[in-house]
């Protein structure tokens, strides 16, 4: 478990909040801690409901228990309590309350200290668990996979001729200069499934922004009408306040159904990539690389294709509150010369912009991991034929190593291939990833280390 402490909200540094909130699509969890005055602050709490819209575990923390009475405290965690879950329509479980003053100075009564450190491993051998050792699986596939092309490769080199394993490489060169202009085919593959997807992305978006501006507009429209013409910076300020409210009721409630949506079809693309390359491979395998046969686990759709979203909402705050003197005193003097509309016809404009930006947002969100996704593949399979090259190169460089120094150089060099080789096959369970259990771990931790071990 990673634990980032991200600046605070509300500094006089701008940047501060922005870095928070751009950081919100990297976590898996969220530790809330905040103090009994009061709880929750506005913009702390548009920050908690961002991270809800992210992830599940969210651990609330009262802080500063040491500080506040009994009844102090009651109150404000049952505020907290409340006002989260009607915010967020679900549970939000306990909130811990602990005085981390206390604990640094290691005085004072534990509190809830020990439940929220229990808390925290729960989500990491709940949540975190079943991912790594997944993880740590498929890696150990695709090593072992790996290492048996490589000692296949070294018992072949020191049993064929070197002429033979000369002509084998300059061969293998060609077919991958062969193989580096069919990727730009490969490519276009690739980019049908980019298209096809943005069209429909595109197509959702139109749908959507057609419908839900007349909407918007009226709502504004309605709300208009409570806010009483002021002075015109005032009056402006309020008006993009309504228009910013207004933006987010008509597009939260469909970002989150789209980006739903929209993950699904960023997974089935990548999913699609990974098998047109490794389509790709095999066809490469047949045409004289047959390495690549014996590595079909190369290209796992985990191992870094799919790239995590960045999307977040955009309230476009240097046009709803301005910085310009200019635009000040030119509100000001609308406000005394009674010409208002001026200024409502800018909000709704800027409701429209709001609508228009955001609405797009997962739309190039997910247009933008596609290609990224596809970038990191093309780039793998580039690697890949690099390393099978290396490793036949490699291989004639150890033979002719081994026979010019003797017959029993060779023989010793083939029994240490086939004591490593049962070690790595021994290591390997006969079903899938999916259903290995975790007590072998030690065993191919053995093997990763004789491997090593072995250069």
């Amino acid at each position: 478990m990673c634990l980032v402490d991200t600046p605070g909200l509300g500094s006089v540094f701008t940047g501060n909040t922005a870095a928070t909130h751009a950081f919100i699509p990297h976590i898996d969890a969220a530790l809330v801690v905040v103090g009994a005055d009061p709880p929750l602050a506005g913009e702390e709490l548009g920050l908690v409901e961002a991270i809800a819209r992210q992830v599940q575990d969210l651990v609330l923390v009262l802080n500063k228990a040491d500080r506040a009475t009994a009844e102090e405290k009651t109150a404000a965690v049952g505020f907290m309590r409340r006002l989260l879950e009607r915010r967020l329509q679900r549970s939000v479980g306990p909130v811990f309350e602990i005085s981390a003053a206390e604990r640094i100075e290691n005085r004072g009564p534990e509190r809830d200290w020990g439940k929220l450190v229990a808390a925290l491993q729960q989500i990491v051998q709940e949540s975190g668990r079943q991912l790594i050792t997944a993880a740590c699986e498929r890696g150990l596939d695709r090593l072992s996979e790996q290492m048996l092309v490589v000692i296949a490769e070294e018992r072949e080199a020191l049993q064929r001729p070197v002429e033979e394993s000369e002509r084998r490489i300059a061969n293998m060169k060609e077919t991958i200069a062969e193989a580096e202009r069919s990727m730009r085919e490969l490519g276009f593959l690739f980019m049908a499934e980019q298209q096809h997807l943005s069209s429909l992305l595109v197509t959702r978006h139109e749908a959507f922004f057609g419908s839900a501006l007349p909407e918007a507009n009226r709502e504004l429209q309605e709300a208009l009408r409570s806010v009483p013409r002021g002075i015109g910076p005032s009056y402006r300020r309020a008006l993009m306040q309504q228009a910013q409210q207004v933006a987010r009721r008509n597009v939260l409630p469909w970002l989150r159904t789209e980006q739903e949506k929209a993950e699904n079809e960023y997974r089935q693309v990548t999913r699609r990539f990974v098998e047109m390359g490794g389509g790709f491979l095999a066809n490469l395998a047949e045409a004289g690389i047959a390495e690549l046969a014996q590595m079909p686990h190369a290209l796992d759709p985990e191992t870094g294709f799919r790239i995590r979203s960045r999307f977040s909402f955009l309230d476009l705050i240097e046009v709803a509150q301005p910085a310009s003197p200019v635009r000040w005193v030119t509100d000001l003097i609308l406000g005394l010369v009674g010409a208002h509309k001026l200024i409502e016809d800018d909000a709704r404009e800027f409701l429209a912009r709001l609508l228009e930006s955001n609405s797009t947002r997962v739309q190039s969100d997910i247009l933008n991991r596609v290609q990224e996704s596809r970038s990191r593949l093309e780039v793998e399979i580039r690697k890949l034929l690099d390393e099978v090259r290396r490793i036949a190169e490699q291989a004639l460089t150890r033979a002719r190593t081994a026979r010019a120094t003797g017959a029993s150089a060779v023989q010793a060099a083939l029994t240490q291939l086939d004591d490593l080789e049962r070690e790595i096959r021994g290591s390997r369970p006969p079903h899938g990833p999916k259903e290995r259990p975790t007590e072998e771990g030690g065993g191919k931790e053995r093997g990763l280390e004789r491997q090593r071990g072995e250069g």
